[in-house]
C-alpha cells in the first residue's frame, strides 16, 4: 500500500516508537533513529525483489546505519543506476529495507492532499513469521 500511496502523491511519515528525550545522546544509538520522532518518507521502490524505503530525518545529522545505508554493499552499481540514491550527502536522508522499516518504526502517516475529503486508514505492523 506504501508504494500505492507514493504513486498517487500522499504526503506519508512514520514515527519511531517511544517518547522524545531530550536528555539522551542520539549520536551513540546503535540505528540513530530517535525515539518519538517522525520521519518524512520520501520514496518506496522495488528493485530486483529488494522492497525499498527512502526516508528523511527532517533534523538531519543523523543517519541510518543497518542495511541499504550509504555505505552499504548492498548498493551495487546496477541497483544505483536503477534507484538513483543520493549516497555522498549528508543530509538527513537514508534508505532501508521495508522490513527493517516495519520492525523501527511504530506506525505510518498517510496524508491526502489532492482534495478536501479525508481518509483514515487504521491500522500497525504486525510481525508475521514465514512457515517454510
Amino acid at each position: 500500500m506504501m508504494q500505492v500511496f507514493h504513486d498517487q502523491g500522499y504526503l506519508m511519515s512514520a514515527t519511531a516508537p517511544g517518547v522524545i528525550d531530550n536528555q539522551v545522546d542520539y549520536k551513540d544509538s546503535t540505528n540513530a533513529l530517535k525515539q518519538g520522532h517522525s520521519y518524512t518518507i520520501l520514496d518506496v521502490r522495488e528493485v530486483y525483489s529488494h522492497k525499498l524505503v527512502n526516508v528523511r530525518n527532517i533534523w538531519g545529522g543523523f543517519q541510518w546505519d543497518g542495511a541499504w545505508n550509504r555505505r552499504s554493499t548492498f548498493w551495487t552499481n546496477d541497483i544505483v543506476e536503477k534507484v538513483n540514491p543520493k549516497l555522498d550527502e549528508d543530509d538527513g536522508t537514508f534508505w532501508m529495507s521495508f522490513d527493517d522499516f516495519v520492525g523501527h518504526f511504530a506506525g505510518l502517516n498517510v496524508c491526502k492532499t489532492k482534495t478536501g475529503n479525508e481518509i483514515r486508514i487504521k491500522g500497525k505492523f504486525v510481525r508475521v513469521q514465514e512457515i517454510v
